[in-house]
């Protein structure tokens, strides 16, 4: 692949800009030329899906508690936006999706499923038995297994190869770049995270990873442009 082919994806939106998984947020990334944006999933107490890293409210908003016990209303009240919000938000603004599943929740799954991926994207998670459930109700999605740090890496591709992307944290890549192109022979898309400074960028769209999550897609923008 091309170093242009590198796909600058906003980390939970453009966090240094606007608050986390929130749609002023996404706005900003693409904004700031990001080609996608990676976004969390939590069930909500009312069998919604809300966007939030956290199972608890209070970091990044002004409620407190779990998720679950917060119904749509409520979590769109202090600024939590659900997965329907982000998803027409994205179809609007073009970008390709990463969604995160943080929960193992056959009712994430099904709203994945019915709600889809416009531009393109992935359904990423720590947790197998979590894509197991989307690639159940949703077999043609893309799914992509995200790598703890310290495994092995090959045998997290080994691993991944059940679902057909390798999503590894920047360390594990950077240590062994070779490693991309090892994915890319078990027919993987890769996806790092979460990659914020230059050379490191650069590194990475040389090397052909597919995309980089990042905390500064301008600058990620910036670095894959100059590469051209």
């Amino acid at each position: 692949m091309s170093v242009t082919a590198c796909r600058v994806v906003g980390h939970r939106g453009a966090p240094r800009r606007a608050i986390e998984n929130t749609l002023a947020s996404l706005e900003t990334a693409a904004g700031l030329g990001a080609d996608g944006v990676e976004v969390d999933l939590r069930l909500a107490g009312d069998g919604s899906v809300g966007v939030l890293h956290d199972a608890d409210l209070g970091r990044t908003t002004a409620g407190e508690g779990p998720i679950g016990q917060a119904d749509a209303l409520r979590l769109r009240e202090l600024g939590v936006p659900l997965l329907d919000d982000v998803v027409v938000t994205c179809d609007r603004l073009g970008l390709w999706l990463d969604l995160e599943v943080k929960e193992a929740e056959p009712a994430i799954a099904t709203a994945v499923a019915e709600h889809g991926l416009p531009h393109g994207g992935v359904v990423s998670s720590f947790l197998p038995q979590a894509l197991d459930l989307v690639k159940d109700v949703a077999p043609d999605v893309p799914l992509g297994l995200l790598v703890i740090p310290g495994v092995d890496a090959d045998a997290s591709m080994a691993s991944a190869e059940r679902y057909g992307a390798w999503n590894p944290p920047l360390p594990m890549v950077m240590a062994d770049l070779d490693s991309i192109a090892r994915a890319h022979g078990r027919g993987l898309a890769v996806h790092v995270w979460t990659v914020n400074e230059p050379a490191d960028i650069a590194a990475l769209a040389e090397a052909g990873a597919d995309s980089v999550i990042t905390d500064v897609p301008d600058v990620a923008r910036a670095v894959i442009d100059a590469l051209e």
